[in-house]
């Protein structure tokens, strides 16, 4: 796989990196395509959940409410009462539940100051709700039933009251954020998806423009380089103007081939300047040998002069002895007479 993709040209490798840019981009635009949907569902999810406890804790307090009368009705029986107050507690425990998992969710201040009240008439209802209990308990029911109309109503009614305004402020506030979710979610989807789309589309153009502004000066610097190759040095210059490696390349291709066009005149001259040299040295060589042919001429001559003379040399060398020999018998005739004169 790496051997392939070291095989493909340039532009081709710039190209298939963009391309796995684009891919990359795509899967972040889904990702977070994805996650904003399930953020947006979760908001609305959470105030439905807060409508829900809500309305649950509405209908608690209305049953109780109920069950707290029941109990201070003249007919009904002692024996429901324990089964009544295990119902009032059970409700009691779940309201609280539900209270408890309403305040710990994120509120705004309308709703912290309506919890506050709720509070307190909570603490109000719970109070005046045991004495009624209690006096039921002892068989005063109509006293009980009086009580709770003077004393708890107020309370039981403002809670009422209280839980239907922060219900019906959730369930406002519920359809606004489900309005608002929904015009975020559409326009951050777009965006989620347009700026990936867009971002590959650009990056798509830059790196098939950056691939070509890579590839194209190679290739005609290829085309340049395979004509040295071939001999010819006529080449026009490449264009060096680009700062970057590409361009620096090109700059060096132009003073190598300037070099080796320079190079090459210069052996053409020196190869000229060798030619005539050596004309001349035939010619001096032809001179040389015309001289030469003199020299001989002249060298046979002296040796014939010579010749004439170690002849004549020889000749009077011949003559010198004869002489000699013609003294010497002179000398003789004359000893000779010499001594006859004196006898």
């Amino acid at each position: 796989m790496i051997v392939l993709f070291k095989n493909l040209n340039t532009a081709t490798k710039i190209i298939s990196l963009i391309v796995l840019m684009a891919i990359a981009l795509g899967l972040v635009g889904y990702n977070g395509y994805y996650y904003n949907s399930k953020a947006n569902e979760s908001m609305g999810e959470m105030y439905n959940d807060r409508l829900k406890w809500l309305n649950a804790l509405r209908g608690q307090s209305r049953a109780i409410e109920a069950i707290t009368l029941e109990i201070t009705n003249p007919s009904s029986l002692k024996s429901e009462e324990s089964s009544y107050k295990k119902e009032i507690q059970d409700r009691v425990q779940e309201s609280d539940k539900l209270w408890s998992d309403y305040t710990k969710t994120q509120l705004e201040p309308y709703e912290k100051e309506r919890i506050l009240q709720y509070e307190q008439s909570l603490k109000g209802w719970r109070e005046s709700q045991a004495k009624v209990l209690e006096l039921a308990s002892a068989g005063q029911k109509e006293e009980a039933y009086r009580y709770f109309k003077k004393n708890a109503t107020p309370h039981v009614d403002k809670l009422n009251v209280l839980l239907k305004d922060l219900a019906d402020y959730n369930a406002k506030k519920a359809d606004e954020a489900k309005v608002q979710v929904d015009k975020d979610s559409a326009f951050a989807n777009k965006l989620l998806i347009g700026i990936p789309l867009l971002a590959v589309v650009i990056s798509l153009v830059i790196g098939i423009w950056i691939a070509r502004m890579i590839a194209n000066p190679l290739k005609k610097m290829l085309v340049s380089v395979q004509a040295v190759a071939d001999g010819n040095l006529a080449v026009k210059p490449l264009d060096a103007t680009a700062n970057d490696e590409v361009g620096q390349l090109a700059a060096a291709f132009n003073t190598m081939t300037a070099k080796l066009h320079h190079l090459v005149k210069q052996v053409a001259q020196t190869a000229g300047k060798l030619n005539d040299a050596s004309r001349e040295l035939v010619i001096v060589a032809q001179d040389n040998s015309a001289t030469m042919q003199q020299i001989a001429a002249s060298t046979e001559e002296i040796s014939a002069g010579l010749e004439t003379v170690s002849a004549s040399t020889q000749e009077i060398t011949a003559s010198s002895e004869n002489m000699g020999a013609n003294i010497n018998q002179v000398s003789q005739t004359a000893d000779e007479g010499v001594n006859i004169a004196k006898t």
